[in-house]
């Protein structure tokens, strides 16, 4: 199959645009489509949520029509226990995509690209000549993984280690799934002259304030990504009346609210906690490039098996990253940067850790690797190497 034949149908069970991580994910995997004079078309449920990110891409998605019926289902489905919720969800889907599907094969595609098993078991037995690429981010649905199973036209992607893991229990060794790790953007590589010119700014002794950033989601889907700890660092530096500042940014409406409110409690002032509500995707790179020292807390769910792209874009933007110690993180990094993990949410155990590290002779040496590391995993080779995989199916 030459990449020129390529027609691709992108089928999201959910609204796209939207501001949460999948967006970005199927995003950047689309521009790279287009870069390649790829031909494709996303199908997905309408959305209100737009950014100048999504505007190369708009074009391209087509929203499916909602019968009245799924409207209805989909609005109990936020009612009840977890299990009959998505029942409820998953029958609105099938609704919506037996209604749409009319349309999909009429694009005629010869790949179907998705991260739902029961979109895939539905296109497979509906569209029997098209490949099938299913990027598994999470456990949910293994009665349609059994299913998928039987299926020759169909390779998966797990995103982690913990998801290949997940498929391995399913169906053992088998060559139809590879991990698959999500990317970062070919042009957010630092060079080594930034690297070496934030050394010396960062080593001043000129500036007066340093900033701490994270910058990303606060609560995705109920998951805590351990905010907590970079609000008690910055109550511990403001009681010692230390030169750094705490920068939160990507809270949502209602997190704003919340995190302002305790903010507020606690006594914090602006010049040692600032936070910020969500911005576009390519504004937070660039305020991750801004940033003296970014920090990227311990997810404090065990049950989350998501792929860490935020610790991506932090180490490869040349700025010194400090990681939560947790299986995911570790799973993740190679050894020779596990220096950079900190095992502990003591705020003064925390701060001389930052202190001792921008300190060390050896901090260069650990943004060249560190960017050296992320810089493999870019939205470019994740999606040409996908593209080639599926050949042999």
């Amino acid at each position: 199959m030459n990449l020129e034949t390529l027609r691709i149908a992108f089928i999201l069970g959910a609204k796209f645009p939207t501001s949460r991580a999948y967006g970005i994910t199927t995003r950047e995997t689309l521009e790279v489509l287009l870069n390649h004079s790829i031909e494709f078309k996303l199908y997905c449920l309408r959305s209100s949520y737009s950014d100048k990110d999504f505007d190369k891409v708009k074009k391209h998605i087509f929203y499916m029509r909602i019968v009245y019926l799924s409207k209805i289902l989909r609005f109990f489905s936020n009612y009840g226990n977890s299990k009959l919720n998505y029942l409820v969800f998953r029958l609105a889907l099938l609704i919506d995509l037996c209604f749409n599907l009319p349309n999909i094969k009429k694009y005629a595609p010869n790949v179907v690209w998705t991260r739902d098993p029961f979109i895939a078991y539905l296109v497979l037995r509906n569209l029997p000549e098209v490949r099938v690429i299913l990027e598994v981010h999470e456990s949910v649905g293994k009665i349609f993984f059994k299913k998928l199973i039987k299926f020759q036209q169909i390779k998966f992607f797990p995103i982690n280690k913990e998801n290949n893991i997940f498929l391995l229990q399913l169906f053992g060794a088998n060559k139809n799934y590879e991990i698959m790790p999500m990317g970062v953007r070919n042009n957010s590589v630092s060079s080594s002259n930034t690297i070496e010119q934030y050394v010396k700014n960062v080593s001043s002794t000129n500036k007066e304030v340093l900033t701490i950033s994270y910058v990303g989601a606060f609560e995705p889907s109920g998951y805590s990504k351990g905010i907590d700890d970079l609000i008690n660092l910055a109550m511990y530096l403001q009681n010692h009346f230390l030169p750094y500042k705490v920068q939160l940014v990507g809270a949502s409406q209602s997190e704003l609210f919340k995190y302002n409110s305790i903010k507020s409690d606690l006594k914090l002032s602006d010049r040692y906690l600032e936070i910020s509500p969500h911005v576009s995707h390519s504004d937070a790179l660039s305020i991750m490039k801004k940033s003296d020292i970014l920090i990227l807390p311990a997810y404090k769910s065990e049950r989350y098996m998501g792929m860490p792209i935020k610790m991506l874009e932090y180490l490869i933007s040349g700025k010194i990253t400090f990681i939560g110690e947790c299986e995911l993180y570790r799973s993740f990094l190679p050894p020779y940067l596990y220096p950079l993990m900190y095992p502990f949410s003591d705020p003064a155990m925390l701060f001389n850790y930052i202190q001792s590290f921008l300190g060390t002779r050896n901090l260069y040496e650990f943004l060249e690797l560190s960017v050296k590391f992320s810089s493999e995993f870019t939205w470019e080779n994740r999606t040409m190497a996908i593209l080639e995989s599926i050949k042999s199916i």
